[in-house]
Order: structure tokens, then sequence, then C-alpha cells
């Protein structure tokens, strides 16, 4: 019978691998030098604290609607944590990507405060959609949604029959922006 140790590759080990901790005690020492650093960091916010803070939070308090959060790629990531957060505390808030945050339907729900977990789609839908005919070039569905700022537009036929829709996620995924 065949040894199957001698039958597979050995697997390399990368040169930039970090050495595996072999003692309890340095991996304890390594935990409460990166808690103390982080800790430092926290404290270092206690002077940064000033009159801009207490305008954000006043803004916060007062508000009728939802606190609406964004940002893009890391700051993205953090501004969904804050949204998450202020709402599971009692603050109500809502993460809006950027790309997405250009929609108009969106800005109107959000600036009246109503609570769009109750909303039926009929009552946030565009009443008159813009439409597309199919024969149009990408780069003139990009330029009209560029300057009409809005991110999505109804495809049709010559006759006027809807074909589809196309959004500027497409346009991205396509390579045409």
């Amino acid at each position: 019978m065949e040894n199957s140790n001698t039958s597979r590759p050995k697997a390399k080990s990368s040169p930039t691998a970090l050495p595996r901790p072999t003692d309890s005690a340095r991996v304890f020492q390594r935990a409460r030098e990166v808690i103390r650093i982080e800790a430092d960091a926290v404290l270092g916010l206690l002077d940064q604290l000033d009159d801009q803070f207490v305008q954000a939070a006043e803004q916060i308090l007062k508000s009728k609607g939802r606190v609406v959060v964004s940002g893009m790629g890391k700051s993205g990531h953090v501004a969904r944590k804050v949204a998450a957060t202020m709402a599971s505390t009692g603050t109500p808030a809502l993460f809006v990507h950027p790309a997405e945050a250009r929609h108009g339907d969106l800005r109107r729900v959000l600036s009246q405060g109503v609570d769009v977990r109750q909303m039926t789609i009929d009552e946030v839908m565009s009443k008159n959609p813009r439409t597309i005919d199919a024969q149009r070039l990408a780069s003139e569905v990009a330029h009209l949604m560029d300057t009409t700022r809005i991110n999505h537009l109804l495809v049709t036929d010559a006759q006027g029959k809807l074909l589809g829709a196309v959004g500027i996620h497409d346009l991205l995924e396509s390579k045409i922006l």
C-alpha cells in the first residue's frame, strides 16, 4: 500500500506567514498591549470634544425623522455600524450608500420623517418614471442619468412597451462607466 504522504505535494510555507504563538503568556501580553493601545486612542478623544460635538448631538435630538448616515468604502462600513448602533439605542437611523442617495423618492420620504417600514410601495414609487428607448446608446443613458440625477430608467421599445429597466449599477458592472 502506497504511503499517502508521498503522493501529495507538500504545502509550501508562506514567507509572510506570522509565527504561531507557542506561549500563552505571550498571547496574553500581546492582547493586553492591543487593548491598552485601543483604550488610549478612545481616551484621546476626550480632548477632541468641542462645540461641534454639542451641535451634532442637538441636531440629532431635535430631528423629527431618521438620522441618515452615509459613507463609501471603509467609511461606509463604519457608517453602517454607526447607523445600526444608533438604531439599537433608540435613535431612528438609516445607512444610505452615497451612490444610491441621489434618488429623489428616498430624499422625499426621509425628509418627511415617515416610518418607511409601514409604507406601501405605491406611496413611495415614482408616479411618472422616466423611460428610454432600447435603441439608445449606453453612453446616452449614462449622460441622462447624470444630468437628471436618477439611478434607474425603464427601457421601452419603439411602441412604448416596457422591456426592462437599467440602473447605474448595470452600467458600472458592464464597465461602461
